[in-house]
């Protein structure tokens, strides 16, 4: 099959389960092209795939509406000159005021259509990953410039948050005309049910994981009494770092051999790092910054326990189905997570993890001191992550599933030979 992928930055070290799925296409045998927002910016760890399948030579980008007013309209006039008299339907429908506002009168819409100023662009399927790049390809199959069934795949904020920015009806266009729509868990199916989605038009299709990539390993108790929890995550307030930070120093005196690493990087590094100091535990935290998909697994092998402490932010952000508690049980550590979003779906909550309530840094407390008083929980949650990871996120099945997916979609938008 020949399938298209929308998306928003690419590559992305922490969108890699978009990669992972492109990755499994390709070595299927299909052929897969990216159309991306804008390349990610360095410093990047890049991952090998990047280099080893080429994928940057596969991926195009859009044309970015320029900031500067009089730049902006320079780069309109360029567009319109070249591409205006081919596309005179596409030209003027981008400058309507009365059916598109401000996109139009910003010439933002002209500079997204004209991004791809091709017609035809023909696929077996469009994926789309996140509902804005949906709808994107959804506005440039109406123009001619895309060609085939549109599927689209919704993680988190695009139905958590961005609806309460713009209204419930943000994805109208998309719902009615998008073939398909896959969400990693059950709470999503609902959160976009709830936004207008047809409930035919869904399938529950989670995130996997490589578990050649994670190799189990039975946990045991460190020779010199040492307890490694490990957190990898954007530094953002949807984490909910700022709990585990407190937890850990509610079991300072109680757990001195407690170690805490942090991998990752966000716009909330600098107040988390003033937190660590504030709560007098430099000696016990340690934050590591942005690693590469290479050096998540080594990371997994040398700690005891992993630890997402995620919230609801008071602007709706809420966790979907957080692909690194996949990663940490399909290794053999056991998990504490918050009951929230998809994250119950996630794990087997007092099996292969502990399950505990958002912004309570007691309660992760205890679940901490329950792992580091029971070394003989971690290795029985451990087990049973591993089992559960490899019966419902194991990379190679889903991605069968996902290609039998784009052949259901295919086989219903192509008309019956008579």
């Amino acid at each position: 099959m020949k399938i298209a992928f929308v998306v928003s930055g690419f590559p992305s070290i922490s969108e890699t389960f978009i990669l992972a799925q492109i990755v499994g296409l390709l070595q299927r045998g299909h052929e897969v092209d990216v159309y991306a927002d804008r390349p990610v910016p360095p410093p990047q760890k890049v991952h090998a795939d990047i280099d080893r399948f080429g994928l940057i030579e596969r991926t195009n980008y859009r044309q970015i509406t320029p900031s500067p007013k009089l730049t902006r309209i320079r780069s309109a006039a360029s567009l319109i000159l070249k591409w205006g008299w081919r596309y005179p339907k596409r030209t003027f429908d981008s400058l309507n005021v009365l059916r598109h506002g401000r996109r139009a009168i910003n010439l933002g819409l002209l500079h997204e259509r004209f991004s791809l100023p091709y017609s035809g662009l023909n696929y077996d399927v469009i994926h789309c990953h996140y509902g804005p790049n949906g709808q994107r390809a959804v506005d440039l199959r109406e123009m001619g410039v895309f060609l085939g069934p549109i599927i689209t795949t919704f993680h988190g904020y695009d139905a958590n948050l961005l609806p309460r920015i713009h209204g419930p009806r943000l994805y109208e266009n998309l719902f009615m005309n998008g073939e398909l729509f896959t969400v990693g868990s059950e709470f999503m199916r609902q959160r976009i049910i709830s936004l207008g989605a047809l409930r035919d038009r869904i399938v529950k299709l989670p995130m996997g994981v490589d578990l050649t990539r994670f190799p189990f390993a039975e946990r045991q108790k460190s020779a010199n009494g040492e307890f490694r929890l490990l957190t990898i995550a954007r530094l953002v307030e949807v984490k909910g770092i700022e709990y585990a930070l407190r937890a850990v120093a509610i079991l300072k005196s109680r757990c001195p051999r407690l170690r805490y690493q942090i991998a990752g990087d966000g716009p909330l590094r600098s107040q988390l790092e003033a937190l660590t100091a504030e709560l007098g535990l430099a000696k016990m935290v340690e934050f590591l910054g942005t690693v590469s998909q290479e050096e998540v697994p080594r990371l997994h092998q040398t700690a005891h326990g992993f630890l997402l402490p995620s919230i609801v932010t008071q602007s709706g952000e809420e966790e979907n189905q957080p692909v690194v508690l996949a990663e940490a049980q399909a290794s053999g550590l056991p998990v504490i997570a918050t009951a929230i979003g998809g994250i119950p779906e996630s794990i087997r909550g007092g099996v292969s993890g502990l399950l505990v309530p958002p912004r309570d840094p007691e309660a992760l407390a205890s679940a901490i001191l329950r792992l580091v008083e029971h070394p003989e929980e971690c290795g029985r949650m451990g087990r049973a992550g591993r089992a559960y990871v490899e019966e419902n996120f194991d990379s190679e099945n889903l991605h069968d599933e996902l290609v039998s997916v784009y052949r259901s979609v295919v086989a219903k938008a192509t008309p019956p030979v008579c």
